[in-house]
């Protein structure tokens, strides 16, 4: 047979039970407040507001398109060109400068040096990813590299960037007074290029 639970006992149970939510509300103050309180250390602050708010990164993935677009994309922008001269130079093969020419392991010690805790770039892609797979993507990204050299051209993804207003201090009130100087992202494959 079960005990009955007196006034007594059940007051005395939730003034303990209010006592011990009381004490875990201030230790989350406390906690969340050290997030805030050491303000030279921008990575320690981002990465609590990230527990905070319950943030997990998500897994861009890339837009399906018709196998057509490229192909529509040309003739739709090559329409333009139309009528245009294009002037070519005549260059001396002997006064021609020699492009240069990456090796497999330079490239694969520029992908090893990446720093993996920088956020990815407009391309999505973490320097975790890169610095991972250096060794299996060092050829592949050789073969680009000396292929934009030798044309003298960078391709355009690689010079996709993300421009965004960064505050020079985190106090409120200087954030209202003050300019945000721009800070840029770019693909870290730019980086190792």
């Amino acid at each position: 047979m079960q005990d009955s639970i007196t006034p007594e006992d059940y007051s005395r149970a939730r003034a303990n039970l209010k006592r011990g939510i009381r004490k875990a509300k201030q230790a989350h103050k406390l906690r969340i407040k050290e997030h805030f309180h050491n303000n030279s250390d921008p990575r320690h602050m981002w990465k609590g507001i990230q527990t905070i708010t319950d943030h997990k990164p998500s897994i861009q993935s890339l837009p399906t398109s018709s196998a057509f677009l490229p192909d529509e994309l040309n003739h739709f922008f090559a329409r333009f060109d139309k009528g245009v001269i294009h002037h070519t130079r005549n260059v001396d093969p002997s006064t021609a400068v020699h492009p240069i020419s990456l090796s497999t392991t330079e490239v694969h010690s520029a992908l090893s040096r990446v720093d993996p805790r920088k956020s990815a770039g407009p391309d999505g892609i973490p320097g975790c990813v890169l610095r991972a797979c250096a060794n299996q993507l060092a050829q592949v990204f050789t073969d680009i590299f000396n292929l934009s050299l030798a044309q003298a051209t960078v391709p355009t993804c690689l010079k996709t960037t993300t421009i965004m207003p960064v505050p020079k201090h985190s106090s409120a009130e200087c954030q209202k007074n003050e300019r945000f100087p721009p800070c840029c992202t770019h693909p870290h494959c730019y980086e190792v290029l």
